[in-house]
């Protein structure tokens, strides 16, 4: 849709992911690592003839495990950024000398951090452990590459998303951040407009056996969409 101009006239953009009724203004950014590592394989009688790639893979861990963020300071809306190490694969066999390994990370991020210092800081670590450890050999992959998102201080549509929010549903005007990311990661680089995210459900339901949307909640979010739309055409004056 962005490479083909579809919303080239767009003002501003409403996600519709779960808010649990608040209107989130920001979220965090998502980078998606994988590493291999590679060895040589062996028979398990014999490791000395092989190159153990979990044992590498062990090390990078421990590394990862004190990897600590450069930032000034935590954001007011998404907190502090994370690192997870999510999955990992190794081996073949239990008689064999693993030549492989891989792991993911899955990184999140507040909009004070470039990704790409990010990378450069892994590859730096992996730099590292190949001098510090015969054999270490590495290969670093970008799967996943989408920034976080924030909105212009007082932007007008902001503005209004609050109100109309307070307005209907009798909360509070207040500003929230989500630790997931959607389409906006995509959507406000390109096109440079004002993204909230209001939708109904909770977020904290994702992925679970039990996700549902309440009725209310989907029906109240109709109206709420219709209002704001209206209100936006109509720049309504914020006092």
């Amino acid at each position: 849709m962005v490479d083909e101009d579809v919303l080239k006239n767009a003002g501003a953009m409403v996600i519709g992911e779960p808010s649990n009724g608040k209107v989130f203004t920001a979220h965090k950014g998502a980078l998606w690592l994988e590493i291999k590592l590679f060895g040589k394989t062996a028979h398990g009688s014999m490791p000395g003839e092989g190159i153990n790639a979990i044992v590498h893979m062990s090390e990078l861990i421990e590394r990862l495990k004190r990897f600590t963020f450069s930032y000034e300071k935590e954001h007011p809306l998404l907190g502090e950024p994370t690192l997870t190490i999510s999955t990992i694969d190794g081996g073949v066999k239990t008689n064999v000398v693993p030549d492989q390994c891989k792991l993911t990370l899955d990184i999140r991020t507040i909009p004070e951090i470039e990704h790409s210092e990010i990378i450069k800081e892994m590859e730096a670590i992996l730099k590292d452990l190949e001098t510090e450890i015969d054999h270490f050999q590495a290969e670093l992959n970008v799967i996943n590459n989408l920034p976080a998102l924030e909105n212009e201080k007082d932007d007008p549509f902001v503005h209004i998303a609050l109100k109309t929010n307070k307005d209907l549903n009798k909360v509070s005007v207040e500003e929230w951040g989500a630790n997931y990311y959607t389409d906006a990661s995509v959507y406000s680089p390109s096109l440079k407009i004002p993204i909230i995210i209001y939708g109904p459900g909770n977020e904290k339901l994702a992925h679970q056996p039990d996700e549902y949307v309440d009725l209310n909640s989907y029906i109240r979010s109709i109206s709420y969409y219709a209002e704001l739309a209206k209100r936006f055409q109509f720049k309504e004056v914020i006092a």
